[in-house]
Formats: C-alpha cells, sequence, structure tokens
C-alpha cells in the first residue's frame, strides 16, 4: 500500500513537474510571440513613417518642379520684355541719332555762315570800334554837362537850405531846375547822330544811348534829392543840437557872469581865478554829462560781414574763413571759371575748359589786367560815394554799407556781361568788399569820430573850454555881453564862408582838369588805359 502511494505521490508531482515545465513553455512562447508581434509592429510603424517621409519628399519634388517652371516661365517672360524694350530703345536711339545729325549738320551750316559774316565784316570792325569810342567820348561829355548844372543847382538849394528858406525837396523841382541843360544835351546828342561823319554806324546806338541819357538824369536827380534831403535831416538835427548847445550856453553864460561878479568884488590874482573856473567847469560838464545820452561807436567790419552773411545764406560760403586782400594777391586766376559756351562748337569748347579747370587754370596778362583795372574802378568809385555820404555830418548808418556793397555787385556783375572769358566765383566778390572796406575803414570811421566830436555835447563843450574860459575873463574884466556876443558870430560866420568858397573852387578845378587832364577828357576806355599805364609804370599790379 505504501508503495502505491509512494508511487502515486511521485507520479502526482511528476505530473505537476510537466505542468510546471508547460506554463513555463507557454510563457516563454508567449513571451517570444509578444516580441516578435512588437518587432513586427515597430517595423510596419517604421515602414509607414518611411512611405510618409517618401510621399513628403515626393510632393516637395513636385511643388519645387512647379516653382521651377513658374520661374522659368517668369524668366522667360521677362527675356521677351527685355528683348522688345531693348529693340524699341534700339530704334529710339536710331531716330534721336538721325535727328541730332540733322540739328548738328544745321548748327554747323550756321556757324558757318556766322563765321563767314564774321570774316566779312572784320574790316568793318575797327570803323565801328573807332565810331563806339568816339560815341564814349561824347557820352562823358554830356553826362558831365548834366551833373555840372545839377552841381550848381545843388550848391544854390543847399544854400536856401541852410538859410531856412526851403523845407521840402522834390523831384519835379529838381527836373525843373535841369530841363534847360537837358534840353541842350537832347539838342547837342540829335546833331551827334544826325551830322557826324560815321552817322550809318552811329545810327545803331542811338536809341541806346538816348535810354542811358535818361537814366543818367533820372539818377543825377534821384542821387541830388537825397543828398538835399540828409542836409534837410542834417539842418533839423543841427537845429535841435544847436537848441541844446544854446541851452547850455546861456546857462554856462549866466554862472559865469554870476561867477565873475563874485571873483571881480575878491580882486583875486589870475591862479585862483583859474581855479575858481574849473571847480565850476567840472561842475558843469558833470551836469551835462548826465543830461546827455553817449553816441554809439562803429564796426565797419562787423557790419559788412553782417551784409555779406545776409547775402550768401549758402552753407558752401565760409563766412569764419580770413578774407583775402585782393590788392595784394599775385593772380585772379583762383577767382574765376571759364565761361561756358552753347552750340555745337561750344560743346567741344567746354569739354576743353572743364579739363581745364580741373588741372588749373592761368589767367591771360590781359585777363589780369581787366581785373585789376576793375578792381581800381570799384576802389575809386566807392571812395568818391563814401566821401558823398558826408558821414562826418549826418553820421554813420550801415545802410551805407548796404549801398555800396550792392553798388559793386551790380560792377561785377556787368563786367561779366562784358566780352571777357572769365566769370567770378562768389570768393571774389566777398574778397572784394572786405578789402575795399578794409581801406576805407579808417576813413569811415574817423569821418563819424569829427561827427561826434561836432554833436556830442560832452565833446563841443569840452573843446571850447579854453574858449569859454576867454570869455569868463572878459567878464572878470568888466566887458559888456554885446562886445562878447560880436566875437562869437564873427567866429561862427567863417566856417560858412570859407565852405562856399571851396565848394566853388572844387567846381572851377573838375572843368579845368577835365578839359586839360588827358586821361580825363575822353571816355572810359580812355581812363582805364592811363589807370593800366599808370600801374604798369609803377609795379603795381602785384604781380
Amino acid at each position: 500500500m505504501r508503495e502505491m502511494r509512494d508511487r502515486e505521490e511521485w507520479e502526482r508531482q511528476k505530473q505537476e513537474e510537466r505542468q510546471k515545465e508547460d506554463e513555463e513553455w507557454r510563457t516563454k512562447e508567449k513571451q517570444i510571440s509578444d516580441e516578435q508581434i512588437q518587432r513586427l509592429k515597430n517595423e510596419i510603424e517604421g515602414m509607414i513613417k518611411e512611405n510618409k517621409r517618401t510621399k513628403e519628399k515626393q510632393e516637395q519634388v513636385e511643388d519645387l518642379e512647379t516653382r521651377l517652371k513658374e520661374e522659368r516661365n517668369i524668366k522667360e517672360d521677362q527675356q521677351k520684355t527685355f528683348e522688345e524694350i531693348l529693340k524699341l530703345l534700339e530704334e529710339q536711339h536710331e531716330d534721336e541719332l538721325k535727328r541730332r545729325q540733322v540739328e548738328w549738320r544745321e548748327e554747323y551750316e550756321r556757324e558757318k555762315e556766322e563765321m563767314k559774316k564774321k570774316i566779312c565784316s572784320e574790316t568793318d570792325d575797327s570803323k565801328q570800334a573807332s565810331a563806339y569810342r568816339k560815341l564814349e567820348t561824347e557820352y562823358s561829355k554830356w553826362s558831365w554837362k548834366l551833373r555840372r548844372a545839377m552841381m550848381e543847382t545843388e550848391n544854390k538849394l543847399h544854400n536856401q537850405i541852410e538859410n531856412e528858406t526851403i523845407h521840402e525837396i522834390e523831384e519835379t523841382d529838381l527836373q525843373g531846375e535841369l530841363k534847360k541843360t537837358s534840353e541842350e544835351v537832347k539838342k547837342s546828342m540829335s546833331e551827334f547822330f544826325e551830322k557826324d561823319k560815321d552817322k550809318d554806324i552811329l545810327i545803331q546806338w542811338k536809341i541806346t544811348f538816348e535810354i542811358k541819357m535818361k537814366d543818367v538824369e533820372g539818377n543825377i536827380v534821384r542821387e541830388t534829392k537825397r543828398k538835399l534831403n540828409e542836409i534837410l535831416q542834417q539842418r533839423d538835427l543841427k537845429r535841435m543840437i544847436d537848441v541844446q548847445r544854446t541851452h547850455h550856453e546861456n546857462t554856462y553864460f549866466e554862472k559865469s557872469k554870476e561867477l565873475a561878479l563874485k571873483c571881480k568884488n575878491k580882486a583875486i590874482d589870475k591862479e585862483t581865478l583859474r581855479k575858481e573856473f574849473d571847480v565850476f567847469w567840472e561842475q558843469w560838464m558833470k551836469k551835462i554829462i548826465s543830461d546827455t545820452p553817449p553816441i554809439r561807436d562803429i564796426d565797419i567790419m562787423r557790419d559788412v560781414r553782417e551784409i555779406l552773411s545776409n547775402v550768401y545764406k549758402s552753407p558752401l560760403v565760409d563766412h569764419k574763413k580770413e578774407r583775402r586782400d585782393l590788392f595784394c594777391v599775385p593772380t585772379y586766376s583762383e577767382y574765376v571759371w571759364l565761361k561756358r559756351v552753347s552750340g555745337l562748337k561750344g560743346m567741344i569748347t567746354n569739354v576743353y575748359k572743364s579739363a581745364v579747370e580741373k588741372f588749373g587754370y592761368s589767367l591771360s596778362k590781359e585777363d589780369e589786367n581787366q581785373i585789376t583795372s576793375l578792381i581800381t574802378n570799384v576802389d575809386q568809385q566807392t571812395e568818391t560815394m563814401i566821401q558823398s555820404f558826408n558821414i562826418s555830418k549826418m553820421g554813420y548808418n550801415i545802410n551805407f554799407i548796404q549801398q555800396l556793397t550792392g553798388y559793386i555787385k551790380r560792377i561785377v556783375t556787368e563786367h561779366e556781361e562784358e566780352p571777357v572769358k572769365y566769370v567770378f566765383k562768389d570768393e571774389f566778390f566777398m574778397d572784394l568788399v572786405y578789402s575795399i572796406f578794409k581801406r576805407a575803414n579808417k576813413k569811415i570811421t574817423d569821418q563819424h569820430r569829427l561827427f561826434m566830436e561836432a554833436n556830442d555835447p560832452v565833446i563841443y563843450v569840452e573843446k571850447k573850454r579854453e574858449e569859454y574860459y576867454s570869455i569868463f575873463q572878459k567878464y572878470c574884466n568888466g566887458a559888456t555881453s554885446a562886445t562878447i556876443f560880436g566875437e562869437i558870430i564873427c567866429q561862427n560866420l567863417k566856417e560858412p564862408i570859407e565852405q562856399s568858397v571851396y565848394k566853388k573852387t572844387a567846381r572851377d578845378l573838375t572843368d579845368e582838369m577835365r578839359s586839360n587832364c588827358e586821361s580825363l577828357n575822353g571816355n572810359r576806355s580812355n581812363l582805364e588805359k592811363h589807370i593800366l599805364k599808370s600801374l604798369a609804370e609803377e609795379d603795381a599790379f602785384g604781380m
């Protein structure tokens, strides 16, 4: 029985072991199966992804091919359009070239005809130049006749202004005074153009010079009106100053008489008398100084810089740069540009001029002399204008600088319009203005100082200190007021009489110079020739 049980037990264990092995085998198979399934799954997923990537790449390739095709079409369209435009431009260029060839041919023929006319007329040029110089000489005489007549009228009216018989000047009054002389000049002009041997040549300039004479007459009338109105203003200013002076003098005479009476009763010596006067004088001067507004000082070059800054506001013009003195420069080449010429011939000439300017250009001796003559003429004319401003009597005004600057600009522009080969840079005008005013600075300042001395009550009274002391002494010595005032009146009449004699002498001397001085009795060209000759003799070109 026992063996049976053992056997059953053994079989049972065996069976359990087999079951266990079967379970392990099944578990292992399942594990292997799961791994295979997972591997297959991963492989399938990889294949799906790879397939997706392949599809995306295929789509990208297709898209790229589409874009390339579109770009190729655009490029082809652009190329086609470009070829059409190029063809159109070539056709236009051919048309333009043909048109220009026709224009150039016409221009060439026109200039050839002008050259022929010029060659044919060369024999007449000398006659025309001679006739024009003769006309300029007559023009100088006509304009001087008008100026002299107006100078006499100006002097007459000046005296009437001084005597306070007139209080206003109108252009119609001056034109009436000048009417007789104007008619004589017109008659002389008419006879010259009608009877001169070169009348056939002169007739071409008749209207031009008639207009110039009208302009001269108008300018003379306007300038004289300006000067006489300034004299009227000066008279009013002088009257106001005289009232102030009279007040000071009356005060002085009263105080002086009182002090003299005190000193006379004391019977003091000269030294004590002088001390008494000095104390009185110092007190009186303090009173005048406190009652008198000062006359301002002037700075000519500052005003010049201000006006030029207003004329040239361009940033290309450096106003801080130190200006050069044109009276001392060795050459004017750096101040000019060559003039441009129009036409076919001008195109070639302008190319040459541009090259010359790029590498530097030297003025000829003739050009240098022309510019020197221009500068000398401007210097002389501005000096004359400064004298006409009468600064010593009217005082300085910045408008004088404005007027002179405008005049210089006009003369420079007129020179450029003449048959010269160059035009001036802005620096020439600026340096010319600085050079002119640098020379005139002292003269203007000195004249303004004279105005200050004549019109500043403090300076005026201080200059008359010794005269007033003399009056004080005479009061102390018992002289009457009538005697003292008689001496003062005689002294005050001396200067007006001298001025009248000086003006008459100046007019007579001017007539004498124009009649007998070779350089002044002709036209402007004659004067310039003598100026250049004088400069050459003095070696004053600065070359």
